[in-house]
């Protein structure tokens, strides 16, 4: 969080992603980031860019005016930018996960999923989709990716199916469905962690998945030359008793 004074006033400005929750990451991301090459393009946007301050900030809408815009520009260069971009990208950059295993929200503890299988089937959300509808694990990324800005609203029902409260918990839409919108107001960083450990189950599953196509591989090919070793073998049993 970025203390700044405005009218001999102090307000904050976010600077982490733990001060953003998953809706207004989700009104962030609605919003076109400015192309510009230099400083001065973005005086051209400078509405753009209060549009942003208005969502990463507390300062009230009235007093956004009386910053000067070399400083509304300089914190937004340096602070938003870098998190805007993330939020348009495949993989955050800004964010370092710290792979927990478990998070409180509004005093509830959930569970971090150990795997993408739910009730034997592999889950994975398609934005538009209902809860139930399952596709390859491995498409997250890919799907995410293509999303773009539609892409975090699917993650508040992601989230809420593949995390758990209790270990033994059973799969049930209508609790997943209700427990999505509480997590409307998830903090960007939990959201971030639970991205970070589905693509490392996706790439263990990817992982297991390579090494059972090799160990069969070689299995196919060690039966095969068994086969031709004992064909061979009385092939030349033959030719001896000619």
């Amino acid at each position: 969080m970025i203390l700044i004074a405005v009218d001999n006033k102090d307000y904050s400005l976010v600077s982490e992603w733990s001060e953003i929750t998953l809706d207004k990451a989700i009104s962030l991301s609605a919003i076109a980031v400015p192309e510009a090459d230099d400083q001065f393009d973005l005086f051209r946007s400078i509405d753009t860019v209060k549009q942003f301050w208005k969502l990463m900030s507390n300062v009230p809408d009235d007093k956004i005016d009386m910053i000067n815009p070399n400083a509304l520009i300089y914190y937004f260069n340096k602070y938003m930018i870098p998190m805007l971009m993330d939020l348009h990208s495949t993989t955050p950059k800004t964010y370092q996960p710290e792979l927990i295993d478990q998070f409180k929200h509004n005093g509830v503890t959930y569970l971090m999923p150990q795997s993408l299988v739910i009730d034997e089937e592999t889950i994975v959300l398609q934005h538009g989709q209902p809860v139930k509808c399952f596709i390859e694990a491995s498409n997250l990324l890919k799907q995410f990716s293509e999303m773009k800005r539609d892409g975090l609203k699917a993650m508040a029902l992601f989230v809420a199916a593949i995390v758990k409260e209790q270990h033994d918990e059973l799969f049930d839409e209508a609790m997943v469905a209700e427990r999505a919108k509480r997590f409307a107001t998830l903090p960007m960083d939990i959201v971030w962690e639970v991205f970070f450990c589905t693509s490392l189950l996706t790439a263990k599953r990817l992982r297991d998945t390579l090494q059972s196509m090799t160990t069969a591989i070689e299995n196919i090919k060690g039966a095969a030359k068994s086969r031709w070793d004992m064909k061979l073998g009385r092939m030349r049993s033959r030719k001896a008793e000619l």
